[in-house]
């Protein structure tokens, strides 16, 4: 291992005297503790794979791009009291000579101290580290904090799954990262992608969560990719824990305990207020010690506490602990970022419910007029995996959506042989996710497709595909018989050449809102209405299905507000599904044809767009009249003395587009778009 620091250590005794006067992510030094080609990379991650992994995902793994060179990060960040402290990380550089985006990846819960990605290692005894390489490799600058508390330099107890720190040491080592471009020699597109499992899943999403509410100059956070998080730390996460008394990681409620009596002081006066001997002073020596030996937690951890600690914790709910815990939940908060949250159904460590609650109570802050973030904020299922495996499903499928997002270095393509690419070529579009159909865009390939095949978690051929149908350059596989799930794609042409991709099988999401819906059936004009006005993304592909079966597809482009559909060929009174396809996203949205036309032409704006008088007639009478802008915001409200199917109005709006919302006698809303010119 080469060791070459960028500043001599005596040094930094130095800056801890004067760590008050250091700022956030100031850098006290950083050391190169690792060079690895993108052979050796290979070798690094094939060697700390777990066992039972299947081949394909396995080869999914190791193959990378770049080599990489990582260097441990001693910077300056802030401790629960918002007081200085050192914390270390590590950043990992890819071996490339293009603008690269930055991935934050958090790590999971690790017992020793020095078992972190600054010491080149990580939780699973060193096994998540891989992450940092896998990631970098494959053209991110990694940057893995250490949190504080922990690593070689650290000079307090690591504060477990407590939100602010955590935060902060992430959001520091960014900068940090941010600062030390010229100095270790990368350039930065601005774009972060962040992501973590397990504790890390917690972290990732407090740092998420704190940058969205304080962003970081000069950096642009994308989206959020994290995996089996306890994110509803006192809800789902605390019953899965003290409602079994067998839990598999009793020494999470010991690490738990010790941050809570750190920050609040107000869980024991001596361990052994809570603890039985000799387990008070395990507790002193092991836990508040930090030496990472937890053998000695009995395995039915209640017999550890005190008589009554245990009933108090399980079903006392003002418990201090569960009150602390409560106070770093980070599942229920606004935003407007893209999040995939990753889960695997066989873990009984991290409950899957977190990701669920966190989707539910995310989605509870979105208004009509943001209907299409609900589409958005996902809990994915990766796998029926256990916790220590299902890092593994999540890494690869996390890396396959974040290349939607990702900054590609195109500097190895010869647009001039676009037409002679085959199927070895890593380049063929395939979305990260299907439902009804796998969709193979084949329109840059020289050799036809022999055969598709898909592999399941077991490595078995779950589907297999021998000379698949192109029409219109796209093969399309359906695909509704397979269960949900991590599927391995394996795509040979007529040569023999085949490339491997990895797709997630997902059920659909209806995008649904009681006070909006973006589809309307003009029976007149036989022809669908797609409000497009208030999606912030442009339209490449929609499709209409029956049943899962397509009836429809339309490519190409559509900036306009309103997309017009033929509908003359389309049955009537059936369940149909139009699914909408940006370059980031997959919406479907339920409809019926017939009966959408009583809302068909029930509200005209006219003149529209206009700059300033506009009139309203509707169908149907109505007193009430909403006006919000695209923002959301309520700008204009009036109640009518009677009502009426036409009236005029002459408002002071600024230049923009608005949505106007009218009530008819049956109480029934109708809306419209408006343009102020």
């Amino acid at each position: 291992m080469n060791l070459k620091p960028t500043l001599l250590l005596p040094l930094f005794f130095a800056f801890i005297s004067t760590l008050g006067a250091q700022s956030r992510g100031s850098v006290n030094y950083t050391q190169e503790i690792f060079s690895y080609s993108a052979n050796q990379t290979e070798v690094q991650i094939n060697n700390q794979i777990p066992i039972g992994i299947p081949s394909w995902l396995v080869n999914l793994l190791v193959g990378v791009d770049n080599g990489i060179t990582g260097y441990k990060v001693n910077y300056n960040t802030i401790d629960h009291n918002n007081q200085p402290i050192v914390a270390t990380g590590l950043i990992i550089v890819p071996d490339v000579t293009c603008d690269v985006d930055m991935l934050t990846y958090c790590h999971g819960t690790v017992f020793d101290p020095l078992e972190v990605p600054s010491n080149e290692s990580g939780a699973g005894d060193g096994m998540e580290i891989i992450m940092g390489y896998y990631y970098s490799a494959n053209g991110y600058l990694t940057v893995m904090p250490d949190y504080i508390g922990l690593g070689p330099d650290a000079t307090m107890n690591h504060l477990y799954v407590h939100e602010d720190t955590e935060a902060a040491a992430t959001r520091d080592l960014m900068v940090a990262a941010k600062n030390l471009q010229n100095t270790l020699g990368y350039d930065l597109t601005g774009d972060v992608m962040m992501t973590g499992y397990s504790q890390g899943g917690h972290a990732a999403m407090s740092t998420f969560k704190d940058i969205i509410y304080n962003p970081i100059s000069g950096l642009n956070l994308q989206v959020g990719g994290m995996g089996s998080g306890p994110y509803n730390l006192s809800g789902s996460q605390y019953n899965m824990i003290i409602n079994n008394p067998f839990y598999e990681n009793p020494e999470f409620m010991l690490y738990v305990m010790s941050t809570c009596q750190t920050v609040n002081g107000n869980i024991y006066n001596t361990p052994s207020d809570i603890l039985r001997a000799p387990y008070d002073n395990l507790y002193t020596t092991h836990i508040l010690g930090q030496t990472g030996n937890v053998d000695w937690v009995p395995s039915y951890y209640p017999s550890m506490f005190q008589p009554g600690v245990y009933y108090d914790l399980k079903y006392n709910f003002s418990n201090p602990t569960r009150q602390c815990l409560a106070q770093n939940n980070v599942y229920d908060w606004y935003h407007t970022k893209p999040l995939e949250m990753y889960y695997c159904t066989g873990d009984n460590t991290v409950t899957y419910v977190n990701s669920f609650d966190a989707e539910e109570a995310m989605e509870d802050y979105y208004p009509w007029w943001k209907f299409w973030l609900f589409g958005q904020v996902n809990a994915a299922y990766a796998g029926w995996f256990d916790h220590g495996t299902c890092i593994i499903p999540y890494a690869v499928l996390n890396k396959l959506e974040l290349e939607f997002y990702q900054s590609w270095c195109w500097w190895w393509f010869d647009e001039e042989e676009a037409d002679q690419r085959s199927a070895a070529d890593e380049g063929i579009a395939i979305r990260t996710r299907m439902y009804y159909n796998l969709d193979i865009d084949v329109s840059h390939l020289k050799h036809q497709i022999s055969k598709v095949e898909f592999l399941d978690l077991n490595g078995e051929t779950a589907l297999l595909v021998n000379n698949p149908t192109v029409t219109n350059q796209l093969i399309s596989i359906p695909v509704s018989d397979l269960a949900a799930g991590l599927y391995g794609v394996n795509i040979t042409d007529e040569t023999g050449k085949s490339i491997l991709t990895a797709v997630l099988k997902a059920d659909v999401k209806p995008l649904v809102h009681e006070s909006y819906d973006p589809v309307t059936f003009n029976v007149d004009l036989n022809q669908i209405e797609l409000d497009l006005s208030l999606l912030d993304e442009e339209v490449d592909e929609l499709n209409i299905y029956e049943n899962g079966v397509r009836l429809d597809r339309i490519q190409g482009n559509q900036e306009d507000m309103t997309m017009l559909i033929d509908a003359s060929e389309l049955p009537r009174e059936v369940a149909l599904e139009i699914q909408v396809i940006t370059k980031y996203h997959q919406y479907f949205l339920p409809v019926v044809l017939e009966q959408k036309q009583s809302n068909t032409t029930a509200l005209y704006v006219y003149p529209n767009p206009t700059s300033g008088a506009f009139n309203i007639e509707a169908d149907h009478a109505f007193n009430q009249i909403s006006i919000y802008d695209a923002a959301g915001k309520l700008v204009f409200t009036d109640q009518l003395d009677s009502y009426t199917r036409n009236h005029i109005f002459d408002l002071i709006l600024e230049t923009g587009m608005y949505q106007i919302i009218v009530t008819d006698q049956q109480g029934n809303r109708h809306t419209e778009r408006l343009i102020i010119k």
